[in-house]
């Protein structure tokens, strides 16, 4: 997908997310406009693919019922993703963009507030989810990282499109702890194996957890962000093979 170069974009500063979000949390209905700025340059941002993205999300949060929010989380990261793959990295580093996408939509609004709902009643502890000063907690950002992540600027067949919503038990530590928080997030294709691997092998949140460790700590001394998706398959079941060895389960 082509990027674009140059573009202008709103943002909300982090001083008014704060009112605004007291504000929601006392179930008002604050004016977004009159507290938005505009950055960058070119062309205004076409936001059609992002109204449709909030739209989407908002279908998948009402339509999918009962089903884990960690899974509806990773089908909302794809649509989400697919909406701002495109946009220049300056937008995409700009907290202000992802808080004025959270506050100004009333979807993805919306669905933070469903994904987080035992912290509505406590404001400071909410904050996070929307302020964007933390990616990896910030439900928009979060979501984001985790495509990108599995993505990068390869994987032509857009097999992330099944990944990001696969992991089925303690999907959002797998995540967040794996993933996005470690080297391993930088490197796609063993993003794309580790995450295969959890899909198939469904280990404990304890088991994959020391996994995760191992293979962290092996990208301080090879460089596997050039890896392929074969050789990601071949580093990773080498290390499982040795890992399971270890612990008595060959």
């Amino acid at each position: 997908m082509k990027t674009v170069e140059a573009v202008q974009y709103k943002t909300i500063p982090l001083g008014v997310c704060r009112d605004l979000l007291a504000e929601r949390l006392d179930g008002g209905e604050p004016e977004i406009g009159a507290h938005v700025e505009t950055k960058g340059s070119g062309d205004p941002l076409d936001i059609d693919r992002i109204e449709n993205a909030a739209i989407a999300v908002a279908d998948l949060r009402e339509k999918r019922g009962p089903t884990k929010r960690d899974s509806i989380e990773g089908a909302a990261a794809i649509v989400l993703y697919e909406a701002v793959e495109h946009l220049p990295a300056m937008v995409l580093n700009d907290p202000g963009f992802w808080r004025y996408l959270s506050f100004a939509y009333d979807g993805f609004w919306e669905f933070a507030a469903w994904r987080h709902r035992e912290q509505l009643g406590k404001p400071k502890s909410f904050s996070k989810y929307v302020d964007a000063k933390r990616p990896r907690e910030c439900v928009l950002t979060r979501m984001f990282l985790r495509v990108h992540a599995l993505h990068g600027d390869g994987d032509d067949d857009r097999e992330y499109r099944d990944l990001a919503a696969s992991i089925k038990t303690n999907a959002a530590d797998f995540w967040r702890a794996h993933i996005v928080r470690v080297q391993t997030g930088k490197s796609p294709a063993v993003a794309r194996s580790l995450a295969r691997r959890q899909r198939e092998d469904d280990l404990p949140r304890n088991v994959i957890r020391e996994f995760a460790k191992i293979v962290n700590r092996i990208h301080a001394n090879v460089v596997t962000a050039i890896y392929d998706d074969e050789e990601a398959d071949a580093f990773i079941l080498d290390l499982r093979e040795e890992f399971d060895r270890e612990r008595g389960e060959e």
